[in-house]
């Protein structure tokens, strides 16, 4: 760990008792800039590591580039004018029916390099479906609104986000822009410049420091185990092998830490363009920085599957069935076998997506990972008030529903987050329709969390084919239901025991919590 590694040798995989990761010793990968294998790979385990170098010394090494530009914050801060001011070298302010929804794709050359830049949309609803496009191989910069913060806005502005983006890569790399510098004294900004900054290292800090005492206490319950562990220590009764596996992802979190900005970057979009030329300017020196981004070495045979699969993009299709790809490879002379650890590394890496754990999901690649962005933009829509009438004529057309079930259908759904498929028709309408599709995207929500699948009932009305309902939490009304106190009174009647489990969060809690959590728990409870 931490011995600056950049690649292993070619027949490193003859090592076949080596072991990954363990308190004693094994493969330890942390701290290096390793370019072969890449990043991805190594911290896959010593499988996905051997089966990296088998394939380079089939074919050859080729290096490759992905590097992007992931833009978000709170709704309303400014990320699109600002993103608007970066590529187009001069102001043009968002207007309020250009705020984004989901996800915005642009491609930006700059001073001979090329990058992808995401736009994320701020709602809260967007958070979940974000985190499929978080990748280590982006410089990720974080905006917010330097004019309406204050100390109170710093978890929602800031501490949320960061939070959010090193739950999905531990190591990011942070750059934090604050916009409308324009309405601000340069006093006022100093003033919240040297304060985010003193929180943001002072909660980077704390979180270390609990870290390093719950290692500490791990080493002391694993000597415990060893020699007989007293009942009231906080870790009594786990096995060694739970408790070596618990250091060893502690390891993991205290040696991928997030690269925090030492700087907060100030601008303007509007027609000054105040600290735009630097914020380009800065977003390059990150991204050229081989120590932030060493250069990704794949085998040529990985490169060219990646490639064929970017080339059928062009097609109509959502997603590529798994015996289409194993085909197109095979016409490369890459055998199933060996299709699957390529497939693995690319959506690793953002480049596909691909639930091989998933009984449904495993049968199909989405090789257009942004073309889901259309799914998602339909199903949680910005217009639902004008979409949810009666007189839109894909409600008639696609629905197949009269005045009435229509009435129905649109109260099940902005009242309790209920949605017919023949409804889940009318969203995604224009976006895919065939059966096989709509299939898939339940498959994917369920995936995601996002929803669930009612019991059937026969008086689902909306429907072309079997009786279904889908329950979407993040439609839910959070008005008291009227018969809350009737199901869970007050009082706990004689004959009855409640349980209650409480859990404190660290700082705040994760944005999606309590949806997922409805979605999990679904399948305990019916």
């Amino acid at each position: 760990m931490g011995n600056k590694l950049t690649e292993l040798p070619l027949n490193f995989d003859a090592l076949t008792n080596l072991q990954h990761r363990s308190i004693d010793g094994g493969l330890d990968l942390f701290n290096n800039e390793m370019q072969m294998p890449p990043r991805n790979v190594c911290d896959s385990g010593v499988e996905s590591v051997f089966q990296y170098l088998k394939e380079i010394r089939r074919t050859k090494p080729v290096e490759v580039d992905r590097r992007k530009i992931l833009v978000f914050g709170e709704s309303g801060a400014g990320k699109t004018s600002m993103i608007h001011a970066m590529l187009n070298g001069k102001s043009r302010l968002a207007l309020p029916d250009e705020q984004t929804h989901v996800l915005d794709q642009h491609m930006w050359a700059v001073e001979g390099e090329r990058f992808q830049v995401n736009d994320f949309g701020g709602q809260q609803m967007y958070h979940v479906t974000n985190q499929l496009f978080f990748t280590k191989s982006a410089v990720n910069v974080l905006v917010f609104d330097i004019n309406r913060y204050d100390a109170s806005r710093y978890d929602r502005d800031i501490g949320d986000w960061v939070q959010a983006v090193t739950a999905q890569v531990p190591d990011a790399v942070l750059l934090l822009v604050g916009t409308h510098s324009d309405l601000c004294s340069a006093a006022e900004v100093q003033k919240k410049k040297t304060k985010i900054l003193e929180t943001m290292q002072q909660r980077e800090r704390s979180i270390v420091e609990d870290i390093e005492e719950e290692m500490f206490q791990v080493k002391e319950a694993l000597r415990g185990e060893r020699h007989g562990l007293f009942s009231g220590h906080r870790f009594a009764g786990m096995s060694g092998e739970d408790l070596a596996e618990r250091h060893r992802l502690l390891q993991l979190t205290l040696t991928s830490r997030p690269v925090l900005p030492k700087e907060l970057i100030i601008v303007s979009s509007a027609d000054s363009m105040d600290g735009i030329p630097y914020l380009v300017h800065t977003i390059l020196q990150y991204a050229q920085n081989r120590q932030l981004f060493p250069k990704t070495v794949v085998p040529e045979s990985w490169a060219e599957l990646e490639k064929r699969l970017a080339e059928s993009r062009d097609g109509p299709e959502h997603f590529l069935t798994y015996e289409q790809v194993v085909r197109m490879a095979g016409e490369d002379g890459l055998t199933e076998e060996r299709v699957i650890p390529a497939l693995r590394y690319l959506h690793l890496v953002g480049e596909i997506l691909w639930y091989e754990d998933n009984v449904m999901l495993k049968e199909y690649i989405f090789h257009k990972p942004s073309k889901l962005i259309d799914i998602f933009k339909a199903i949680f829509r910005h217009d639902i008030a004008i979409f949810l009438t009666y007189g839109n004529e894909v409600v008639r057309r696609v629905g197949h529903m009269t005045k009435q079930q229509f009435r129905l259908v649109k109260s099940r759904f902005l009242k309790g987050g209920q949605m017919s498929v023949g409804l889940l028709r009318c969203f995604l309408s224009g976006v895919c329709e065939d059966r096989e599709s709509l299939t898939v995207v339940v498959s994917l929500l369920e995936k995601f969390e996002l929803c669930y699948q009612l019991p059937d009932s026969d008086a689902t009305p909306g429907l072309t084919g079997p009786s279904a309902l889908l329950f979407l939490p993040w439609y839910l009304s959070y008005k008291e239901p009227s018969n809350l106190n009737r199901m869970w009174p007050p009082n706990i009647p004689a004959n009855c025991r409640q349980l209650q489990v409480a859990y404190l969060f660290p700082s705040v809690h994760p944005c999606g919590l309590f949806e997922r959590m409805l979605v999990r728990l679904q399948r305990h409870v019916t």
